[in-house]
């Protein structure tokens, strides 16, 4: 008998980080009825609770809503997530049918969670390293691999172009290199360009799982006025427009 895994996703703090997770993790339970998933929950002040009581949230999803913090992206948090784990595992031990850590889904913005699933015995070690502070007042235009055209580099976000804030974003960038896979929430028909320029030796494999969206409709969600949209239009009209106005590019 296939003895059931167990998958800890960390998402980033945020209701759009949780809820983007919350959906790749109904994904996964839905394809395979031998997988469970945890969701540690890093709760800033007022942050409400994460509960299992959505019916459209499958039962082998469990959520532990850590000890509140305002410090979301310090180590102090890795002690945090450790002690849940280790729980979890330690739980899983009590019998054979109880499902095995197999392995961590960690945010973008959530690498220092790479230390926690190596101490499990679950991911590899790998560095690399680069700056972009240096454009800061530079016209000079990048070769960026995911871009068919060279970017001004007077056109990356300013916080790449501070030096603290960039170190942060680039110790992120660097570490995903440490992982057995990466997540997107793309199609590969939506951003091929992309995808195959970073699909090499070098990068860990990249997985395209979108679109991820959750259409649940309320007063205030425009998900179904866009997918009204869509239907009303012409077939095979929609990617050729895009096209037309350079936003597929």
């Amino acid at each position: 008998m296939k003895r059931p895994a167990e998958l800890v996703f960390i998402p980033a703090a945020g209701i759009g980080h949780v809820v983007s997770t919350i959906e790749i993790a109904k994904l996964l339970v839905s394809r395979d009825d031998h997988l469970f998933i945890t969701l540690l929950i890093m709760k800033r002040p007022f942050d409400k609770l994460f509960t299992n009581t959505d019916s459209s949230i499958s039962p082998r999803i469990n959520f532990v809503n850590l000890p509140e913090t305002t410090d979301l992206f310090n180590e102090n948090q890795k002690t945090q997530v450790k002690d849940a784990v280790a729980k979890l595992v330690e739980s899983n031990q009590s019998g054979s049918s109880k499902p095995r850590l197999a392995g961590f889904v960690v945010d973008m913005f959530c690498t220092t969670m790479i230390d926690v699933a190596n101490e499990f015995g679950t991911l590899r070690d790998e560095h690399g390293k680069d700056v972009v502070t240096e454009f800061m007042h530079s016209d000079f235009e990048l070769v960026v691999p995911s871009f068919v055209n060279p970017l001004p580099a007077s056109v990356l976000p300013g916080r790449l172009l501070e030096k603290k804030s960039a170190e942060s974003f680039l110790n992120h960038a660097r570490r995903f290199r440490e992982t057995k896979g990466i997540l997107v929430n793309t199609l590969w028909d939506l951003e091929s360009h992309t995808l195959h320029s970073i699909s090499h030796g070098k990068n860990p494999p990249l997985y395209p799982v979108g679109p991820l969206l959750n259409l649940k409709s309320s007063d205030d969600d425009k998900g179904w006025d866009i997918l009204s949209w869509l239907d009303d239009q012409q077939p095979l009209s929609v990617f050729p427009l895009l096209w037309e106005q350079g936003k597929l590019r």
